[in-house]
């Protein structure tokens, strides 16, 4: 008898299976701790605190996907002479992606009324960021 190949299971590639398991609990987890922000954000600082809990977690999900996705895209050409070239060229159009998202996501939250600014208080970003 003759041994499987590495990655006979389906696919070429054996990051496959355990990207699509990252995706998966990434979900599953994302979900979760929505919930848990969303219930604690609305505690200790009320709907905008809520908003603030759930666009943290949705933007940390969306770029968990994309970095997820892209490699899971990219892997799609295992085998073409060109594999590598067009894989890395994915992954960096995923990172691009991901930094203009992260810039449009900076400028919506700092325009948006709904987000909870640090507050004034000596316990705020600013007193912890000073030099001692």
């Amino acid at each position: 008898m003759t041994n499987p190949a590495p990655g006979a299971s389906g696919s070429p590639v054996t990051s496959t299976p355990v990207l699509r398991a990252v995706l998966i609990w990434s979900a599953v987890v994302t979900a979760v701790l929505a919930v848990i922000g969303a219930v604690i954000g609305f505690i200790v600082a009320g709907a905008p605190g809520l908003f603030s809990a759930l666009a943290g977690i949705i933007l940390a999900a969306l770029f968990l996907g994309i970095t997820g996705a892209s490699i899971l895209i990219a892997n799609r050409w295992f085998g073409d002479p060109l594999y590598t070239p067009i894989f890395f060229g994915i992954v960096l159009g995923g990172w691009l992606l991901k930094f203009v998202v992260f810039i449009v996501a900076l400028i919506v939250l700092a325009v948006s009324r709904g987000s909870r600014p640090p507050s004034s208080s000596s316990r705020s970003w600013r007193a912890w960021s000073r030099p001692w």
